[in-house]
Order: C-alpha cells, then sequence, then structure tokens
C-alpha cells in the first residue's frame, strides 16, 4: 500500500527527520517521519495586552496508518510537501484485504469497517468489485476480478464456448398463479387439456398476497429441453430473472432437474443491485466481450449491443409478465375503446370455423394496435426521457436504493397475483369464446330447422356443437428453433474470427519460436484477439436488410 498525505495536514510541510529505514517493520499508527509546518498565531503582551497575529514553525509527526513492512520512501529529508495525495512510502502489508464478505476480510478476519483519524483511503474500498451470483456481501479487489475473468476467458476458450445470459419470463417459460390452469389439467375433456397437460407447478410460501402461499404455474416453451441441450455445448448458461432469488431457484429445478446447465449461475432481482434494470456488468464486472443476452424485454437491458431480442412467449393469453412490476415501465397507452359485445356474438358460424390460431392473431393484432397512438402526456415523458443523459436514464429506471420505490413494486406485484386468483383471466376469457360459439351453435340450429330436411339435419346438431368447442390456449410456439440458429450463427462467427487472428499472430511468431540463440518467447497473449461478439453482433444485424429496398406506403 502506498501511504499518502491527507486532508488533514497543514500545508505546505517540511520533512525534517525519517524515523524509519527501508526493510523496517512498522506498526499501524507508529510514527514514520517528521515534520515541520507553519501558522500564524495571535500573541499577547504585557504591552500588547490584545496581542498581534505572528506566523510560528511547529513540529509534527506524520504516522502510518496501516501495518506492514517498508518497502521504500518517497520523500526525502528537507523536502517540501505542498498537497495533499502526496506519495511519501509504501508499505508491504501481511493481507491487502482483497477478498471480503460483510465487511469483514476473509483471509485475516479483520473489520474492513474501521476508520481512523489519519485514514486516507477506507479498506472497503480495496474490495468493490461483486462477482458472485447469488451474494451481494462477497466483494473481490479490481486485481482478483481481472484475474478472475482471465481464468474464465480461457476456460470457455479452452472449451470452445460463449457465456449466454438467459431470462425467464416470457423467454423461455410463461408463468401464471390462475388457479384454472389445475383445473383444465384435471379435466381431459376440456379444450386446454391438450395445452396445459404438461404445465408444472410450485408453490412458494413466503410470496403472494399477505405472504400467503401461492402456487405458480409454469409452461416451458415449446422446445425448451432441446434447445438447452443443444445451446449448453456451445454456451455456458447464466439465468437472470427480476423475478425472487426462491422463484428463479424453483423455475431451474423445472427446467435444469440435475444442474448441469445453469449449476448455481442464477441472478435474481434479490441481488441485481437494480429493482427495474438489468446491467451485464453485475455478472461479467470486467469485460463483456465473449457475452450474448436472451431477452423479450430490450429495455431492461438499455438496448445492450450484446442482447437477442426474443420474441416475448404469451402462452397464458392476457397474463403477461408476473414480474413485469419490476422492469421499466412503457409510456402509457392511450385507452382504446372496447368492442361492444354484438360484435363477438354476432360472428357467423363460418367465422367461428376459422382455426383457432387465428383466434388468437386477431387478439394480438387488436392489443398491437394500440401502440399506434399515444397520449401527449406519454410523448412529453418520452421526451424529456430522451434528453437526459444516459447515466440519469439508468438511475430513473433502477429506482436506486429508495424503500418507498421497492414497496410499491411490491404491492403492485401483490396486486397483479391478487387479481389473478379471485378474476381469474383464463377462466373469463374462455367463457367469453364459449359465448360465442353457443350463439354460433344456435344460429346453426335455426337455420336447419328451416331446412326442407330439417329431421336429417336435427341428427347432426350434437356433432355441431362439439366441433365449434374453441380452445383459449395454443402450444404451437417455434421460436427457440429460430433462436438456437442465431445463437449456432453468432457462436460460428466469433470462433471464425478467433481462429483467424490465432493463425495469424502464431504466423508472427515463427521466427520467435525456432530455436537457437535468438529464439524468443511467445509475447502475444490470445486473451488480447478475443473479437468482441457484439461488434459480430452489430455486423450481423446490418445485413439483415441488406439489398432491400424498403417503400413505406399510405
Amino acid at each position: 500500500m502506498r501511504l499518502i498525505t491527507p486532508d488533514s495536514l497543514r500545508y505546505p510541510i517540511t520533512v525534517t527527520r525519517l524515523r524509519r529505514s527501508s526493510g523496517d517493520h512498522v506498526e499501524r499508527f507508529a510514527p514514520l517521519f517528521d515534520y515541520q509546518y507553519k501558522s500564524k498565531v495571535i500573541e499577547g503582551s504585557r504591552e500588547n495586552p490584545e496581542g498581534e497575529e505572528v506566523e510560528r514553525t511547529w513540529p509534527s509527526t506524520f504516522e502510518s496508518e496501516t501495518e506492514g513492512k517498508l518497502v521504500s520512501w518517497d520523500v526525502t529529508v528537507g523536502q517540501v510537501i505542498t498537497k495533499r495525495g502526496t506519495f511519501v512510502a509504501e508499505i508491504e502489508e501481511p493481507c491487502k484485504h482483497e477478498l471480503q464478505f460483510g465487511g469483514l476480510c476473509v483471509l485475516c478476519t479483520k473489520d474492513m469497517t474501521t476508520v481512523s483519524y489519519n485514514t486516507t483511503v477506507r479498506d472497503t474500498a480495496r474490495a468493490t468489485v461483486n462477482t458472485v451470483h447469488g451474494h451481494t456481501s462477497l466483494l473481490v479487489s479490481q486485481a482478483e476480478a481481472n484475474k478472475s475473468d482471465e481464468e474464465a476467458k480461457r476456460r470457455l476458450l479452452a472449451s470452445r464456448k460463449l457465456s449466454l445470459v438467459v431470462d425467464l419470463d416470457q423467454t423461455i417459460i410463461h408463468a401464471t398463479v390462475d388457479p384454472t390452469v389445475a383445473e383444465w389439467q384435471k379435466d381431459q375433456s376440456n379444450p386446454n387439456y391438450p395445452a396445459v397437460k404438461d404445465v408444472r407447478a410450485f408453490q412458494l410460501v413466503d410470496e403472494g398476497p399477505g405472504a400467503r402461499a401461492c402456487w405458480y404455474y409454469i409452461k416451458l416453451r415449446p422446445g425448451l429441453k432441446e434447445f438447452l441441450e443443444a445451446v449448453s455445448k456451445i454456451y455456458e448458461l447464466h439465468i437472470y430473472t427480476m423475478g425472487t432469488r426462491a422463484y428463479a431457484q424453483n423455475i431451474a429445478q423445472i427446467i435444469d432437474p440435475e444442474r448441469k446447465i445453469f449449476a448455481d449461475r442464477i441472478l435474481s432481482r434479490d441481488e441485481s443491485g437494480s429493482m427495474t434494470a438489468k446491467n451485464l456488468k453485475r455478472l461479467f464486472p470486467v469485460d463483456t466481450k465473449m457475452v450474448v443476452i436472451i431477452d423479450d424485454r430490450g429495455d431492461v437491458w438499455q438496448w445492450s449491443p450484446n442482447l437477442v431480442k426474443v420474441s416475448a412467449y404469451d402462452f397464458f393469453v392476457g397474463i403477461g409478465d408476473i414480474n413485469s412490476s419490476f422492469l421499466p415501465k412503457r409510456p402509457e397507452l392511450e385507452a382504446k375503446a372496447p368492442k361492444p359485445a354484438k360484435a363477438v356474438n354476432g360472428l357467423s358460424a363460418s367465422d367461428h370455423g376459422k382455426s383457432n390460431a387465428m383466434t388468437r392473431e386477431v387478439t394480438v393484432s387488436e392489443g398491437n394496435s394500440q401502440l399506434a397512438t399515444t397520449s401527449p402526456a406519454a410523448e412529453q415523458a418520452a421526451t424529456e426521457q430522451a434528453n437526459k443523459s444516459p447515466l440519469d436514464q439508468l438511475v430513473s429506471m433502477s429506482g436506486g436504493d429508495d424503500l418507498t420505490k421497492l414497496k410499491e413494486q411490491t404491492n403492485e406485484q401483490d396486486e397483479t397475483i391478487e387479481a389473478q386468483l379471485n378474476d381469474r383471466p383464463l377462466l373469463q376469457k374462455q367463457r367469453v369464446l364459449d359465448a360465442a360459439e353457443e350463439a354460433s351453435n344456435s344460429a346453426a340450429t335455426v337455420d336447419a330447422a328451416g331446412d326442407e330436411d330439417g329431421a336429417k339435419k336435427d341428427e347432426s346438431l350434437p356433432e355441431l356443437q362439439q366441433k365449434y368447442r374453441h380452445n383459449l390456449l395454443q402450444d404451437d410456439d417455434t421460436e427457440l428453433k429460430h433462436l438456437e440458429t442465431s445463437l449456432r450463427t453468432v457462436h460460428r462467427a466469433f470462433y471464425d474470427g478467433y481462429d483467424r487472428e490465432l493463425q495469424g499472430s502464431q504466423g508472427g511468431r515463427l521466427a520467435e519460436l525456432r530455436p537457437g540463440k535468438h529464439a524468443k518467447k511467445r509475447s502475444i497473449d490470445d486473451l488480447q484477439i478475443v473479437p468482441d461478439v457484439s461488434a459480430i453482433m452489430a455486423s450481423m444485424k446490418q445485413q439483415v436488410l441488406a439489398g432491400t429496398s424498403l417503400v413505406f406506403s399510405g
């Protein structure tokens, strides 16, 4: 540790004596050197009892703020020091306190929060980097973080892998607490049974309104098992979710029961450091050149160049993200007047005979159409947000350590869960479909009764009534197939570039590797030629519409 002069000294000071020599052991608060300084004081006398201002020279001693071995001096006798922060000596400490947990040094158990009168650098400032997923109290120094990052990169390069940060909600799973799902799972005659029969469930007794037990129903995105198995061969996977740690661990137990894919690499909002924003530096504080993100929300990442945006998985229609209260708020949309009920019940039998996928597509299209118009207040808010600096935007999104904000978000989530439990939105939406089908079947009955061959048509009515019983939930998502292709393309492009750089650097070293008295050791580290995956992805994105002419028509 290099000792520096603190703010408390009366500058300028003049070194008058060095009390220690190089190699000496120094205790904390031990005198290191003597110095003198000048200051003006008021001195009185019999002739002048009110006194007058005179300048005097005062001796003092500079004491060590830490213990250890004195390696070298940075000052000499007679030197004048004019400002704070001047290096005076280097002390080799028995412990550098580079690994701390909960305010204690892990190596020597010293209390890092202790501060004395001559402290210039707090011990807590020696370890400020969080590199562990599940603990915010474990901190390391920047040097240790760099060493850990280098080891991780070498491990990934040796196994030809990249790092992949995986979001949970509406990216690889969809969650709800609507108890209707459990009822449909028990009823094989329900039209939604084929879609919900493989839905998984778990209970969190410490979550939900009033901290009561709450059942979560989890639908895995189609093809998730195969996707994870395939991608884990070329990526090291990390979970990053805005759900609680208990929630994330239960999801991980479902999608990775043997802990071969994610292991303990799980980061939740409990350890994220922000309640509404995600930051790649939280997981990779040193370098993100080998990191790819998959998430259905780009705004939560401030549209990081490492992001592969995924289409949101919306299996439980109308439920959305169960943890949305802890995500950035989108600009408020102008309310759209709902269509009258006649528009639904008035559909013809032929309209209801269309595919279920089309029924759902209409619902989604209507929802998206609301994005076309925003209120003046929303436009003003968006303009103000755009005018903020990136740092201000991040602070605004994160909410910082505002306990009031945290309470509001928690209450909002509790209200969302309470609404799903009590209102049962899935059941209500299914009833709307059933009502439309009943109206359609009634119309078909009237048409059949008026037919000349009415008696023959009546025999087919029960079959007709069963035919038009639609299911609300669709299990036809194929996003993960396309996502796997994209991730493979990114991985291939990265290692193609790395191999080219590696081959070129090795070719330049042939002379260095030749035996002989002029032979040199390898001077170029492989880590220096690692490509930046974000630059590779940006280049790939630029090629998507290459050679395409866009025409905007009214």
